[in-house]
């Protein structure tokens, strides 16, 4: 008697390991107050996006003085953030991210805008209102 179709193989994929964010210290490899030099080594695909800041791989990255003094990436190019003890899946709403960031205030500049942990994160919408666009910042003091 033949043995019964299994049907297709199905590929499960592990999950993203969450990119890890810390207000007013990192974003991902990208830390605050790393030299530009330093963040090339990192290996990342690079562009000019304008005169203050360069794409490195999903990390837009704002230079000051020689060094990064803000860093922003689009939460769906990342998948997933870890942000204490807290993983943060893409696609999760404004306000689910914004109270797990804690002492956030709104800000005026269009759409959702918060500003947390003392100007250190933050978390804002696109205008598309696409929860895997909402951009996430890391800012030095």
């Amino acid at each position: 008697e033949p043995a019964p179709n299994p049907g297709p193989a199905v590929r499960v994929e592990p999950p993203v390991e969450p990119v890890n964010i810390e207000a007013g210290v990192r974003l991902g490899p990208i830390r605050i107050g790393m030299s530009e030099e330093e963040v090339r080594a990192l290996g990342l695909e690079e562009e000019e996006v304008d005169p203050r800041s360069r794409r490195f791989g999903p990390y837009r990255v704002y230079l000051r003085d020689g060094g990064v003094y803000r860093v922003e990436a689009q939460i769906g190019d990342l998948h997933r953030v870890r942000f204490g003890q807290t993983v943060i899946d893409a696609g999760t709403h404004i306000h689910t991210i914004r109270d797990a960031f804690t002492d956030c205030e709104w800000t005026e500049g269009g759409g959702e805008r918060y500003v947390c942990a003392a100007g250190t994160l933050g978390v804002q919408t696109t205008h598309s209102m696409d929860p895997q666009r909402y951009t996430l910042a890391v800012q030095g003091r």
